[in-house]
């Protein structure tokens, strides 16, 4: 008996390999391995009487003489089948288009090439052979080709597949039907879990090559990983991509390249899978995906090479002319050369580049006796020799220019023009151009207040810091609550610093110079790097400015000096940055007064429309007016009454407000901010009858209270608690239900956070009255009662209970009950020949009620109460 088989959550190319081999092997049984993706088991849920492919759970293994694998060369793929590799009387055969690694299965026949898809293979076998097949085929073989391909587009494709597509069209395979499969649609639960992708998507700067991967959890296996793997890329453009989903036991991980110099393949076979060059998935099994994501990244720090530099990449020489120079003249320099540019240069400066394009426009409306510097660019981007070719092509995408010159200091080598980049490989990332410092005005230095303020090793770093810019030519600056919280004498050591000039090839610089990593921020053109071992951070950006197309609007963000920078902060006493780089460490930067209104206790905002701008400052100022005991000064107060009277805040995603809420609840003393928050009518953003009461004022105390308690108790189960969730508890408490379940809907709360606030919310009134009863209560009772209900509910509704009772009785839960587990196992009832089943769980639930009574102590005591329950 010969068997056709493939990998296990077989896709269409492994279906229609299969298809194709039995023509080959007319008298095989194809059997199918474990589960399949969802496309292909809906086309065999409609297909399967006609193409008769059995499963491996109905297959008997006995008498196979012959097994043929498709789609894949490892044993751990193809299920019970892998029990007949290297079995005496067995023969294997494979065909896969997977490069062959040292884990394949050994086969006494063997064919491999380089194609999109191993069903291209065997449809030049049944070509060359003269084989017919019906058009059902036909289409099957196709969709194989087309969904490993790409539709013939990703960059594995080869000439063979297209010439066999071309040859399954010719007998009849039905294009309609292979789009229809292929194109599907994502159902609501794909969707999220994409949403879920991009949202934890992280770009990772290995050795200049970006890579972007993505992390998250399923409670379910996710059938169709490579499809999301697919929308994706549709959607991000990523040139190296990684997705990791967390399912109950395992990790699923599939990976996609568009570089040449980066094998995924290689890459998934460090976690046990394979694939090919462009594609490739593993499961796995040994470890978390915290766990596999660390790996993944050790690997790729130590296997990807750098890329293509600038000097590799520019172009022949290049003409060049003077600003007074006709247009004309130009062009004809230009035409006599190589290339279809020339730098302008006015002295030893470069004043622009003139491009071919421009300059036969102005001619021929008649302007070829002008001067070339009213035709030429003014905007150029110089890079360096050993500027990466990413970097270039971003540079050219970004900013719209043709070209970029190539200094080797300040010898000008050349330009990269968009044709040479043409033949480097590609990468999309956010490059920003070096800008100069203005004049400046610095105040104090404050070099003797770091030296007493951080440790040593703190003070060092911060020089190092500078060095690296001076090195570079860039200014580095230190800024924000880091500066402020120095000035105050505030421990803080999260440093962030800005750089006027390239932040990513400077971030890049500095994570080399300590052996540390960093991860690029796509969305918001920022960085970090991590020092070895992982505790430590640095946040860099580039100094910004920032326009706001409208009121209320996320803003957009361009290249500015740092006084731009600092001034479209929220407040002066966050506007302020100290030097790093250059002479000066140390010296004190405040444009706008914030050291001033640090020592007078002010809160103040930069400008008339802060407010309008961005209304989220609205809750940072009475956050930091109750954090420092500050004061918000007049004319900001009337700022935000304005904003406020103008309903800012209501044109402001939810999102946005809702971080702010949960900064302001995980202050130490967040009653102080919320007090704020009412006087300035602020509070109806949360809820138009949200009111602070005397009896909510009340409750806030109390909930210090149980949460100094719950410090002070040192429990030995004790897990740390969301405290703002608990004080967000307090806020909304004379607010209905619905009311509390709306709040959470529209401010997108986590589901888990949303669960716990909405479950204290249901049953609060009923526990707390249950447990302020006089009578005597059993510990099984009140574990009953308690038992599933988080912790934040239950410190929650100790500060609620206006009775000592109650209050006591959850105390005694958390501080015993709650850890008091039963000696007994599963195993012990087995071995008295007890039979799982239902009636387990009712016996052990009583078993821990015994126990939790003092009925029972010992593991002898638990063992026999159960047995006579059981038996009884």
């Amino acid at each position: 008996m010969e068997l056709i088989t493939t990998h296990a959550n077989a896709d269409f190319d492994a279906l229609a390999s299969m298809i194709a081999a039995r023509k080959l092997y007319p008298g095989a049984k194809l059997v199918l391995p474990g589960s399949q993706e969802r496309a292909v088991r809906e086309f065999m849920s409609l297909s399967e009487d006609l193409v008769k492919i059995e499963y491996e759970r109905d297959v008997s293994l006995e008498n196979v003489t012959r097994l043929i694998i498709v789609e894949t060369r490892l044993a751990n793929r193809i299920g019970r089948m892998a029990q007949l590799v290297g079995k005496k009387g067995v023969e294997v055969h494979i065909y896969d288009h997977h490069p062959r690694t040292s884990e394949d299965v050994k086969a006494e026949k063997d064919v491999y090439k380089k194609t999109g898809a191993t069903t291209t293979i065997l449809a030049e076998l049944i070509k060359r052979q003269g084989m017919k097949i019906t058009p059902l085929e036909a289409t099957i073989m196709a969709l194989g080709i087309y969904e490993d391909t790409g539709s013939l587009t990703f960059p594995t494709t080869t000439m063979l597949d297209i010439d066999m597509a071309s040859f399954l069209v010719s007998n009849g395979a039905d294009l309609n039907l292979v789009s229809s499969y292929l194109k599907r649609e994502l159902s609501d639960k794909e969707l999220k879990l994409l949403a879920q992708l991009i949202q934890s998507t992280e770009i990772h700067v290995i050795n200049s090559v970006h890579v972007a991967i993505a992390a998250t959890t399923s409670e379910d296996y996710v059938e169709d990983l490579s499809l999301l793997a697919h929308k994706l890329e549709e959607a991000e453009n990523y040139n190296v991509s990684f997705i990791m989903v967390q399912t109950k036991d395992k990790v699923q991980f599939i990976a996609r390249s568009n570089l040449p110099f980066v094998d995924v393949a290689r890459i998934a076979g460090v976690f046990g899978g394979g694939g090919h060059h462009s594609a490739a998935g593993a499961v796995i099994r040994d470890m978390n995906v915290s766990e596999a994501r660390k790996r993944l990244i050790e690997y790729l720090r130590s296997h990807i090479r750098p890329d293509i530099k600038a000097k590799e990449l520019i172009s022949s020489k290049l003409p060049e002319a003077t600003p007074d120079e006709p247009v004309r003249r130009v062009r004809d320099k230009i035409a006599g050369s190589n290339t279809e540019y020339a730098v302008i240069r006015d002295g030893n400066q470069i004043a622009g580049i003139a491009a071919l394009k421009d300059l036969d426009k102005a001619i021929s409306r008649g302007f070829g006796h002008s001067r070339i510097k009213g035709y030429m660019s003014g905007k150029i981007f110089p890079v360096k020799a050993d500027t990466s070719a990413y970097t270039i092509q971003d540079i050219i995408y970004e900013k719209g220019v043709g070209c970029v010159p190539v200094f080797d200091g300040a010898k000008l080598l050349g330009i990269v023009t968009r044709s040479d980049l043409l033949r480097a490989f590609h990468a999309r990332l956010f490059e920003k151009p070096r800008g100069k410092p203005s004049g400046r005005l610095y105040t104090l230095n404050l070099t003797s207040k770091i030296k007493r303020s951080f440790p040593k090793k703190m003070a060092e770093l911060l020089k190092l810091i500078g060095r690296t810019a001076d090195d570079m030519e860039f200014s580095a600056f230190a800024v924000g609550g880091f500066v402020r919280d120095l000035l105050l004498g505030v421990e803080n050591l999260d440093i962030d610093i800005v750089i006027e000039g390239n932040a990513i090839e400077f971030t890049k610089r500095l994570a080399k110079e300590f052996c540390g990593s960093y991860v690029y921020h796509k969305r918001f053109g920022t960085a970090t790097v991590f020092f070895p071992g992982g505790k430590f951070k640095i946040d860099v950006a580039m100094t910004r400015t920032e326009i706001y197309e409208r009121p209320a609007a996320l803003p957009t963000v361009k290249f500015g000096p740092i006084e731009n920078d600092l001034f479209r902060r929220d407040f002066t006493i966050n506007a302020m940055a100290f030097k790093l780089s250059g002479r000066g460490f140390g010296e004190l930067l405040d444009p706008f007064k914030g050291r001033s209104d640090l020592k007078e206790g002010r809160i103040r905002a930069l400008h008339d429309l802060s407010f309008v701008d961005d209304p989220t400052r609205i809750f940072r100022a009475g956050r930091f007016e109750q954090r420092f005991d500050f004061r918000i000064e007049p004319h900001t107060e009337d700022l935000i009454k304005k904003a406020v009277g103008l309903k800012m805040v209501d044109r402001t995603q939810k999102q946005r407000i809702r971080e702010e809420i949960i900064a302001i609840l995980s202050e130490e003393k967040p009653l102080k901010a919320v007090r704020r928050l009412a006087e300035l009518n602020e509070l109806r953003f949360i809820a138009p009858g949200l009111k602070l009461t005397k009896s909510t004022v009340n409750l806030f105390s109390s909930v210090d209270e149980a949460l100094a308690w719950y410090d002070a108790a040192r429990l030995k189960r004790r897990h740390g608690v969301n405290r703002w969730l608990i004080y967000l508890g307090a806020l909304l408490d004379e607010l209905s239900l619905a009311e509390a379940q709306k709040i959470c809907d529209e401010f997108v709360f986590m589901k888990a956070d949303c669960a716990k606030l909405i479950s204290c919310k249901k049953t609060a009134e009923k526990t707390l009255s249950f447990l302020s009863k006089k009578e005597k209560l059993k510990p099984s009772q009140i574990y009953d009662c308690l038992e599933g209900l988080s912790t934040e509910a239950l410190l929650l509704m100790m500060a609620k209970s206006a009775f000592q009772t109650a209050r006591r009785r959850i105390m005694d839960y958390l501080t015993k009950y709650v850890n008091i587990k039963l000696s007994v196992r599963g195993d012990d009832f087995t071995k008295k020949g007890i039979r799982p089943g239902p009636h387990f769980r009712q016996v052990l639930k009583r078993t821990l009620h015994a126990k939790l009574d003092s009925k029972i102590k010992t593991k002898a005591e638990e063992l026999d109460f159960a047995m006579r329950h059981f038996k009884g």
